[in-house]
């Protein structure tokens, strides 16, 4: 295995260490890169992991050169690359951290084989935060939410993460829970896979002990489950039992329900885990909000008793003196009697602050303070002016001063004063000391929160392809703020912060740049300080073009993509005189319709998507009438010719038009001619045909096509049926389609066609409105050519209303029956008794609901009989209004008519118009004319 080496140009301007960590072909080294503190990891893998594994696949026969045995390990490289690349896709979601760049290389020094160059930044494992600290319930329970979100990230995106322990898991400086190393597998190959020797673990399945067995869809829930059980169960792994064997015991620190969730994750059975991360962080929220964890940890430190007192040694040999005060005795004069203790009591101690990681708070203040705590106070005698010999004397007056005589010898009283003086002198001092220290520290704490300590409350980074804007929440003088933004080649740019934020240019499109503010002077940053932005990729826009439609004042528009594409696009129109115009669309060709013929547009394609473009994004054009040959029908085929015929362009001549008719079997035929029909000789029924129509200064050509074995209808019968219905048949010669017939009809030539599937050449319609024009055309289910087969009927109109059941009704009814409209009362089970007179109306506004009141005069019978109606509404024109066809079927008695008197009638229509405009509404009772209003729809 070949020594790590500084490669270019991954690791210019980096110094490497030698390896923290070797195994299985995998080393990690620490780097450090120049004029900078950060620290990063250099993650090394060779393949082949020694030259061994070279050697076997030789030996075996596996490879009979080492030049193919060199390709194996380039696409083994490749696919390291790919997993760094998923990496650093999936790091743009929540929960997952990625390397900042890679690099292949050749072994050198005779080995055959490549190496992986990984940089990322040095971050914080799982592994070591546990080995240091103690989890808490709360950081456990938020640790598997956090993996589970990413799992089930990977799992959107088609990976599946494969290597979880605790070692890949790093925590972030937000306190996130997130996966940063290699170890992704395609869910797409999942089950054709073998683990890789390299992502076994403590934490792997135990059916995986099977080297040959593919994993399942639980490696990753498993591993997690096992992650949270060595936790919870004072840092030990269970007892792994196959899937034959029972749960392993629960862990110890962790209650019944979280028990049941973890024994679950790591059941032994493979059918009866956690098959999906989102289910399994479904359950540990759920457990969360029910249990209210707390943020106790879970093993709490244990408790160092305090050592016993000792009593203080005595010297062997010598007899112990009893601690006794001595007994008074005279003092000459001559003899200097102590005022104070000769050494004072010892000051109290401080507790000493617990190590502190690098980056926690300031060590330097703290060491200061400590300083000037630990300083020694002067004794107070020491304070006041001595006299050449030393001994301490008042300041000197203007007065001269007597001399005192000689004191008197001390008695047993003046030494117990002086005793007491000594122990408050004692005492003082260390009050006096304390005092002082918590002057100093309160000085200390502010300046550290006030001037050390700024805080950035808040970081966002706004920008395009190029170009970036950060932008900082802060609350003090941005002046001593700077902001550098590094990209995955080590290209560092640095701004000013100027007014919350610092402007960068000249960047890279597609290129993720690390964002780090910094600050001048003795300052220390806390908030958000670092940041991660990528720049929009760069795509490439070739082929674009732009023609006419196939309508006047129409565009089709069209381009290809070279680079990332967008899920949607955008193209904006605008000509002079007119307002900017937008359409979405998908793919990479649009129609646009609706443009001013003979006006020149501006179009101009935009994605969707946060995308770089490049090449021609803009064109113009004018818009124009078209030259189509339209309406093109095939007349006729029969004794061997096919006749088409087509229509010519509105307001424009053509002199001569173009004909081409061909088949799939080699048949091919061109006609000239001035005419709008054309007949080709040579057909043959068995075969299809499509006619092409072109003229000079034609836009595109008009295409009609023609199937194999055509069917022509020979004639067709329309009869009314019943009260409401209207009957279909025809006559037909050729062979019957498969699947039957489609028979499609318009009504008054509006609204969308209704089509009515029949088996036998025969159908139903079920709504038969009087007066309306009909237009039917009769089409094939396989999709074969059908001849003559539309045509037209017009349904008689309806009588009035009359039924000798209801003779007295019918008898008097034009005279004795009122109708009237009005908005529908705002109320449940309203009937007649709800609408007064001054509600009835004949105008509305758009999305009113309308109701119909008919009123009969005089009485008649009520029998129950049942009623079908018929609600149709016509236009200004007297077309009927497709959308507005309604039919439903009501009891005479309890359905149609109110008691007790039965003389009211009230009915809501069924669908009401749309569009503003002038309408009339008819009902038919038994396809009988029963009542008629206009109405009006407003703006």
């Amino acid at each position: 295995m070949s020594e790590p080496k500084l490669i270019s140009p991954l690791l210019d301007g980096f110094s490497i260490g030698n390896p923290i960590s070797e195994h299985h072909g995998v080393r990690c080294c620490p780097a450090l890169k120049e004029n900078s503190t950060k620290k990063y990891i250099v993650k090394i893998i060779s393949i082949p992991a020694s030259q061994v594994q070279l050697d076997a696949l030789l030996l075996t026969g596996a490879y009979r050169e080492p030049s193919a045995a060199l390709d194996y390990f380039r696409e083994v490289s490749e696919g390291v690359e790919k997993e760094a690349k998923a990496l650093k896709n999936l790091a743009k979601l929540e929960g997952f951290l990625a390397y900042d760049r890679w690099q292949v290389v050749t072994m050198e020094h005779g080995e055959l084989g490549y190496e992986v160059y990984l940089l990322g930044s040095y971050r914080r494992s799982l592994e070591r935060y546990l080995r240091r600290e103690t989890m808490t319930h709360l950081g456990a329970v938020n640790l598997g939410i956090d993996i589970c979100d990413a799992l089930s990230a990977a799992r959107r995106t088609g990976w599946i993460y494969v290597d979880l322990k605790p070692s890949n898991i790093f925590i972030s400086e937000g306190g996130e829970y997130r996966i940063g190393d290699l170890g992704l597998l395609e869910l797409a190959d999942l089950e054709l896979a073998a683990l890789p020797g390299k992502y076994r673990s403590s934490y792997t399945p135990p059916e995986l002990e099977d080297e040959l067995r593919s994993p399942d869809t639980t490696i990753d829930t498993y591993a997690l489950g096992m992650i949270l059980y060595q936790i919870y169960n004072n840092g030990q792994l269970p007892q792994v039992p196959h899937p034959e064997e029972d749960l392993p015991a629960a862990p110890a620190n962790a209650d019944a329900d979280l028990a049941e969730i973890l024994l679950k994750a790591i059941h032994p059975d493979p059918a009866q885990r956690w098959e999906d991360p989102a289910r399994m962080g479904q359950a540990l929220v759920a457990y969360m909000q029910r249990t209210r964890v707390n943020n106790d940890p879970i093993l709490p430190p244990q408790e160092i008793p305090e050592p016993p007192a000792q009593e203080p040694e005595i010297p062997q040999g010598e007899p112990e003196v009893p601690q006794e005060d001595p007994a008074p005795r005279e003092v000459s004069p001559e003899e200097e009697v102590p005022t104070e203790p000769s050494s004072p009591d010892p000051l109290p101690q401080e507790p000493r602050e617990e190590p502190r990681e690098p980056g926690e708070e300031s060590d330097d203040l703290l060491a200061q303070v400590d300083a000037l705590i630990a300083h020694e106070v002067p004794e107070l005698g020491e304070i006041l002016p001595k006299d050449p010999e030393g001994d301490s004397k008042p300041q000197e007056s203007a007065e001269p001063v007597p001399q005192p005589k000689a004191p008197p010898a001390d008695t047993e009283q003046d030494l117990n004063r002086r005793r007491v003086r000594s122990r408050r002198r004692v005492v003082l001092i260390p009050l006096l000391i304390g005092l002082i220290i918590a002057l100093l520290g309160g000085s200390a704490l502010w300046y550290y929160r006030e001037v050390y300590l700024l805080r950035v409350d808040g970081l966002s980074v706004t920008g395009s392809e190029n170009r970036m804007t950060v932008l900082l929440d802060t609350q003090f003088d941005n002046s001593i703020l700077q902001i550098t933004c590094t990209d995955t080649q080590g290209k560092t740019h640095t701004a000013p912060v100027i007014q919350g934020q610092a402007e960068f240019d000249n960047l890279l499109p597609d290129m993720l740049y690390e964002i780090q503010v910094q600050v001048e002077g003795f300052h220390r940053l806390s908030g958000s300080t670092t940041h991660a932005y990528t720049t929009p990729a760069e795509t490439h826009i070739t082929g674009f073009t732009a023609a006419t439609g196939s309508e006047d004042g129409s565009v089709i528009l069209s381009f290809d993509v070279e680079g990332p594409d967008s899920e949607e696009w955008i193209v904006s129109y605008q000509t002079g005189d007119e307002p900017l115009l937008t359409r979405r669309f998908t793919g990479h060709t649009v129609h646009v319709t609706g443009l001013t013929v003979g006006k020149t547009y501006t179009l101009r394609m935009e994605p969707v998507n946060d995308l770089y473009l490049t090449g021609p994004c803009e064109t113009e054009f004018t818009a124009s009438p078209i030259l189509f040959a339209g309406n093109i029908r095939i007349l006729s085929q029969e004794d061997g010719s096919l006749t088409v015929t087509w229509d010519a362009p509105e307001g424009a001549e053509v002199p001569q038009w173009d004909l081409l008719c061909y088949s799939t079997d080699g048949y091919e035929q061109r006609l000239t001619t001035s005419d709008l029909t054309a007949t080709f000789s040579g057909i043959h029924s068995g075969s299809a045909y499509t006619v092409e129509i072109t003229a000079a200064g034609m836009t595109q050509p008009a295409r009609a096509s023609i199937s194999a074995d055509p069917i022509r209808i020979t004639g067709v019968n329309v009869s009314p049926r019943g009260s409401t219905e209207l009957a279909v048949s025809w006559e037909f010669q050729g062979e019957a389609p498969n699947g039957g017939w489609l028979l499609m009809y318009t009504i008054d030539g509006n609204g969308k066609q209704q089509v009515v599937q029949c088996p036998n050449n025969s159908g139903i319609l079920e709504v038969r409105v009087p007066g309306a024009e009909y237009e039917f055309t009769i089409q094939s289910a396989d999709g074969r050519t059908v001849f003559d087969g539309s045509h037209r009927y017009t349904a008689p109109e309806a009588d009035k209303y009359s039924n000798a059941d209801q003779a007295l009704f019918a008898r008097e009814l034009p005279h004795l029956l009122f109708v009237n409209l009005f908005k529908t009362p705002d109320k449940t089970n309203w009937n007649h008794t709800d609408v007064h007179r001054s509600q009835f109306a004949d105008s509305f506004a758009r999305g009113d609901s309308i109701s119909v009141q008919l009123y009969y005069m005089s009485n008649f019978y009520i029998r129950h009989e049942n009623i079908q109606l018929l609600y149709v509404i016509r236009d200004e024109a007297g077309k009927v209004v497709s959308d507005c066809i309604a039919m439903e079927n009501r009891d005479w008695r309890d359905g149609l008519w109110n008691g007790p008197d039965y003389h009211y009638c009230c009915l809501t229509l069924p669908h009401v118009p749309e569009n503003p405009g002038n309408y009339s509404f008819s009902l038919y009772f038994n396809g009988q004319l029963i009542a008629a209003e206009n109405f009006t729809i407003q703006p």
